[in-house]
């Protein structure tokens, strides 16, 4: 497993919308001792790397506008 620099897990979705769901899963909770438990696959790089909520509605459509102005602007071309 490789991790670029300032690399984390960001978990998006319209459930973590509902009420208690984004704090249930930022508490200390079996969703984060299963992710960095000594069982887990590559626990120890799993240990360092941050687990972020996106809890805006539109991060989708904000990511796909992002990338589709990038790409008109020729900003995404392979170099």
């Amino acid at each position: 497993v490789c991790m670029p620099a300032g690399g984390a897990v960001t978990l998006t979705s319209g459930v973590l919308q509902a009420p208690g769901v984004a704090e249930f899963l930022c508490a200390e909770t079996a969703f984060l001792d299963r992710f960095i438990s000594p069982g887990a696959c590559h626990h120890d790089l799993l240990a360092e790397v941050p687990v972020r909520l996106a809890l805006d509605p539109l991060v989708g459509v904000r990511g796909a506008y992002r990338l589709a102005t990038r790409d008109a602007l020729g900003e995404g071309q392979a170099r």
